[in-house]
Formats: C-alpha cells, structure tokens, sequence
C-alpha cells in the first residue's frame, strides 16, 4: 500500500520542477523528501525521475505513473472532504477559493467579497497561484474554484472580466495627460519589469521591434510593489489596466493591443454571475 504523502511528494516534484521547492511546499526538508520519493520508487520498483544539476525530469514509468498518482490524490482529497462535518450540526466545509498571483489586488478584494457574499454559511480558504499551480490543484480536488487568466483567442472558464494593458507612468512624468504613448517616448525610461506578466514575452517585442530598449530597474513577482515603484517615480511599466495605485497614471501604450480574461474555472452559475455583477459595478 502507497502512502498518500508519498504521493504528494511525488506530485510537488513534477509541479514545482525540483526536489528544493517541493520540499519547500510539503513543509519538509528536502532530505525527507528525497527519501520519500526513493521509498515510493522502491515500492513500485521503477525509477520516476531523472535527476540532473540543472533539472528534474519524469522517466518515462514517471510520465505513466503522474496521470494514476494525479487521480489516486484527487478521490482521497474527496473522501476527506466527503467526511468533514459529517455528523448532524458540524462544521461546513469550507469553500476553497484559487486566485491568479497576477489579479489586482483590488480585484482579488472584490471577487472574496462576492464569493463570501453568495456562499455566506461557508468559511472561505484563498490560495494563490500561477495558472499552473491552480489547474493542477483544481485536478486533484484542492480547490473548488478557481480565478484564473487566460491570454488566448479563446477564453477559458465563465469569463467574469476582460481588459487590455498599457503604460502605468508617475502622475509627475511628462508625459502624463497624453491620451496615448508611443514606446519610442520611454527610450530613456527607467522600466519595471513584473515578472509574472502574461504577456512579458510580447511587451519585449514590441519594445525591440521598435529599437527601444529602456534600462530594467527592477524585476518583481509582486505586482502591487511594481505598482507601488511606479507611484514613487522610480519607473514606468506595462500592466493590466485594471492595476492600480496611488500617483500612478493609466495611459494606453500605441499599437499594443493584447488583450486578457479572467474566468471562473470549477465553480458553478451562481457564484459566476455574482462575481461579474460585482466587478461590471466597481469597474
């Protein structure tokens, strides 16, 4: 018989792509880990992994084994749920609710309002995430919903808000009161990079495209900080225009016009529709 925790170890080392970081999300060292996953290698009497300096990589019994191990986790994940306050006058169980690291936090605000407001007898539990680690949680019955980004042609989820990007400057840059700024106006701007950014890769190209390549003052997972740099006058960036914060102007960035959603994976009507209430009422 597998333990389940080896399973899950097992699950973290695919998903986090190291031995290090799994470790870091199970709350183990990474020792443990490491003799964790060879215990359940033993066990099946096949290796799961390819171990390099630079990568971890499923072997091919590994890559058999994720779809079995992904499926083991989530009908355990729903045994226990199915046994929480059981018994007549028990505690509900709680509603766990997966949020995009790149929603603003306004918008993040807004959406655990409607959520706690059309669930009010359930206690709400927040996991942030990449678009990744929230669809593989959703897949293994470790959220119920999720609020995730979608950059494509083709929507994904119950779409409850879609907006473009542009040009976050200081309110004392020069430029600020233009209808309209051209990336070749930035060249001598110093540029936030936001790490995360769905659409990182395209805001490059369209700066290089056109021979303009500001300095990088700072890189950040944390977009309320880019945000916060931005008002302090350290810098200019490019991010949804839902973003937000204070001394900060939104400015439409020309010819750039990706656009994203953000939708409602694993929930159901009534929550969608509360949520795009809410959000068409702030925007």
């Amino acid at each position: 018989m597998i333990d389940a925790y080896l399973l899950r170890y097992f699950l973290a080392v695919v998903e986090e792509g190291g031995f290090s970081r799994a470790a870091e999300r199970c709350n183990v060292t990474q020792p443990t880990l490491s003799a964790g996953i060879r215990k359940l290698e033993e066990h099946l009497g096949a290796s799961l992994f390819h171990r390099s300096a630079r990568r971890v990589e499923l072997t091919p019994a590994g890559s058999r084994f994720l779809g079995r191990a992904q499926t083991i986790i989530r009908e355990y994940n729903h045994a226990l749920r199915d046994l929480e306050g059981i018994e007549e006058g028990g505690p509900k169980k709680p509603l766990r609710l997966g949020l995009s690291h790149t929603i603003a936090g306004w918008m993040a605000a807004a959406i655990t309002r409607a959520v706690q407001s059309a669930r009010p007898d359930q206690r709400v539990e927040i996991s942030e995430g990449t678009r990744q680690e929230l669809g593989n949680k959703l897949s293994q019955d470790r959220l119920d919903i999720a609020v995730q980004i979608s950059t494509g042609n083709e929507p994904e989820g119950d779409v409850i808000f879609t907006e473009g990007y542009g040009l976050a400057i200081p309110s004392s840059h020069p430029l600020a009161g233009r209808s309209m700024i051209a990336a070749e106006d930035l060249a001598q701007d110093t540029m936030i990079a936001r790490r995360r950014c769905e659409v990182l890769q395209a805001t490059s190209l369209h700066f290089t495209s056109r021979n303009v390549r500001p300095p990088i003052g700072l890189r950040t997972t944390q977009c309320d900080r880019a945000m916060a740099f931005v008002g302090a006058g350290f810098g200019v960036t490019v991010a949804p225009m839902s973003f937000r914060a204070e001394n900060v102007e939104r400015v439409p960035l020309k010819d750039f016009s990706p656009k994203r959603s953000i939708g409602l994976h694993g929930g159901n009507v009534d929550i969608a529709n509360t949520l795009a209430e809410t959000l068409a009422s702030i925007e």
